[in-house]
């Protein structure tokens, strides 16, 4: 199991990639900018976090065998990010890079 400080330094690295990739595309004035971008990557290192040592957190007697599936929540986090993707696709029409 992870310390709680390997996971806030890993949710802390997913929200500093995802504020590169918002500061790159600030700097070519794009939509979708450093802030969305770096809290959307933060939410979804969050839940990956989670999804991956939820197991730990559930007190189970030692023995007990459960059966974890934690792919569930990383899927529902791609398909939010393709939303948010599709939902600005909608909003400019389409029109592709300008």
């Amino acid at each position: 199991m992870l310390s709680h400080w390997e996971m806030i330094g890993r949710i802390a690295l997913g929200a500093l990639l995802g504020g590169v990739i918002g500061f790159e595309r600030d700097i070519r004035r794009r939509q979708a900018g450093l802030r969305t971008h770096l809290i959307v990557a933060m939410a979804s290192s969050s839940f990956m976090v989670v999804s991956a040592h939820f197991m730990y957190f559930q007190r189970d007697a030692p023995g007990n065998l459960v059966s974890v599936d934690s792919s569930r929540i990383a899927a529902s986090v791609v398909a939010g990010v393709g939303l948010l993707g599709g939902g600005s696709i909608l909003r400019t029409g389409g029109t592709g890079p300008s």
